[in-house]
C-alpha cells in the first residue's frame, strides 16, 4: 500500500531483508528509515490536497455569497421582483461556510500537513546529510545517529498529533460553552 492511498498514517515496519549472514547492514537499515521518511511525507502531502481542497471550497463559497450577498441590497430598488433579505440570507450562508472552515478545521489542517510534511523533509534532508558526510571525529556511531532520526521522526508525529488533539478539544470546548449559554440563557427568560 502506497502512503498516497492510505486514509491514516499507520505504523511503520522498517521493510529490512537481513543479509546472508542473518544480519542486516546499517546502510539497509538507513534506506528503510529514509523510505519511512519518504511515505510519512507522501502522507502528509495527500491530505494537505484533501484539506486544501475542502478550505478553498469553503472559502469560495463565503466569497461568493459574501458578495451576493452584499450586492442584492443594492439592486433590490432596481429590480423590485427581488426582495432586499435575500442579502441577509446569503450573507447567512457565507458565515455557515467560514463556520464549518472553522469548526472542522480544514484550513488549519492543511496548514499543519504543510509544516509536519516540511519538518519531516528537513528531519530526512539531515539524516542523509550526516549519515553520507564523515564527520571527523565522529560524534555518535552510525546506529546512534540512525535512533536520534527515528526518534526524531517520531516526535514530529507525536507533537503533530497532539497538537492536532488538543485542537479539537477547543473547538469542542468552544461549541460546548456557546451551546452552554444558549440554554442557560434561554432557561432564565
Amino acid at each position: 500500500m502506497t502512503a498516497g492511498s492510505r486514509r491514516d498514517l499507520d505504523a511503520f515496519l522498517l521493510d529490512i531483508t537481513p543479509g546472508s549472514a542473518g544480519d542486516t547492514s546499517q546502510h539497509e537499515v538507513f534506506q528503510a528509515l529514509c523510505k519511512v521518511h519518504v511515505e510519512t511525507i507522501s502522507w502528509y502531502l495527500a491530505e494537505k490536497r484533501r484539506k486544501a481542497f475542502a478550505a478553498k471550497f469553503l472559502r469560495g463559497v463565503s466569497i461568493v455569497f459574501l458578495t451576493a450577498g452584499s450586492m442584492i441590497p443594492l439592486f433590490a430598488p432596481i429590480y423590485q421582483s427581488v426582495s432586499p433579505y435575500w442579502g441577509y440570507i446569503l450573507l447567512g450562508v457565507a458565515a455557515a461556510a467560514q463556520l464549518v472552515d472553522r469548526h472542522f478545521g480544514f484550513t488549519k489542517a492543511w496548514s499543519r500537513c504543510v509544516a509536519s510534511a516540511m519538518e519531516v523533509n528537513s528531519n530526512l534532508l539531515k539524516m542523509q546529510a550526516r549519515w553520507w558526510v564523515p564527520q571527523d571525529p565522529p560524534k555518535e556511531s552510525q546506529s546512534d545517529l540512525l535512533t536520534l532520526y527515528a526518534d526524531n521522526l517520531g516526535a514530529i508525529i507525536s507533537s503533530e498529533t497532539a497538537g492536532w488533539v488538543d485542537e479539537m478539544a477547543k473547538v469542542a470546548q468552544d461549541l460546548e460553552g456557546q451551546l452552554g449559554r444558549r440554554i442557560h440563557g434561554e432557561s432564565h427568560r
